[in-house]
């Protein structure tokens, strides 16, 4: 008997190990900086809005001196496609994660399909202000060497309206995967505490059992339906509203989602030991009444 309830005991600190790393994945540089929300690939941000710069040889009616104009080109080259982001003073790719945001260059360069993300630095921990994207990039080109703003490097309104969807989502996203953290570690324990008293507690401590991992079990569900759904939404409201023209590409991959899922799954199963558990414990002191 000691040996099956240790089963549920095993899953219940499983997907609670699993949605803490989801939680704590990449709240700080060098930690699962892979497994994020969704990548903002800004390595060719504006590349055709300085085009034309370039060509009109003026911003807001002011010459530009061919010192930059040559650098603009360059970065606009075929060679170093990869250093436009560099040559306008932002990150070539951002990053958002349950608990923080990072920024950074991609290794060997933004050109090459398989490149790395090397991470350079990332937010203050559940900073929600400092997601706004679109504030971020504009104070960040606003410092660089042509202080230009997303509006003049083409990002449309639109656009931007979308981008400061962001911390919005990340912020739902921490709240749900903090509450499922709280709760798969309360399972946990009381998991523990029925591995410890069963049979003498009997059908009360199954039943709380039954209780916590059920709600354990929804916000799972609801954690990996958010890390899974929202980078797709997020992606294809950019896209349809011109960020691939403005050179904003939207990334995003399912290592986060797939954590969250699989801790989901093994709160599943933690959930049905109990539930048969509480039936054969219910039965059982039927069957001891009637005798």
């Amino acid at each position: 008997m000691k040996f099956l309830i240790a089963i549920p005991l095993v899953f219940s600190i499983a997907a609670f190990i699993l949605s803490l790393l989801s939680l704590l994945a990449g709240y700080k540089k060098g930690f699962m900086d892979d497994y994020n929300l969704i990548t903002f690939n800004t390595s060719s941000l504006g590349s055709s809005a300085v085009s034309s710069i370039i060509s009109s040889g003026s911003i807001d009616g002011v010459t530009i001196p061919s010192s930059v104009a040559t650098a603009l080109e360059g970065a606009l080259s075929g060679e170093i496609a990869d250093t436009l982001a560099t040559e306008l003073g932002i990150g070539e790719f951002y990053t958002v994660h349950a608990m923080d945001f990072c920024q950074g260059d991609y290794s060997p360069n933004a050109t090459v399909p398989s490149a790395s993300h090397n991470v350079t630095n990332c937010t203050t921990p559940m900073d929600f202000s400092a997601y706004n994207f679109t504030s971020k990039l504009n104070e960040e080109l606003s410092l660089g060497p042509f202080a230009f703003t997303l509006s003049e490097l083409g990002v449309s309104d639109s656009v931007q309206e979308k981008l400061a969807l962001v911390p919005k989502v990340a912020k739902a996203l921490a709240a749900v995967f903090i509450a499922s953290v709280g709760l798969t570690g309360l399972a946990m324990i009381t998991s523990l505490a029925g591995f410890l008293l069963i049979p003498r507690a009997g059908r009360l401590l199954s039943f709380l059992n039954v209780c916590i991992a059920f709600w354990a079990m929804i916000l799972l569900l609801a954690s990996s339906l958010v890390a899974t759904i929202a980078p797709r939404i997020v992606a294809e409201e950019i896209a349809n509203n011109g960020g691939d023209d403005i050179g904003l590409e939207v990334d995003y991959n399912m290592k986060l989602a797939s954590l969250t899922w699989a801790a989901f799954a093994l709160m599943v199963l933690s959930l049905a030991y109990w539930f048969v558990e509480f039936i054969v414990e219910n039965k059982q002191a039927k069957d001891e009444i009637e005798n």
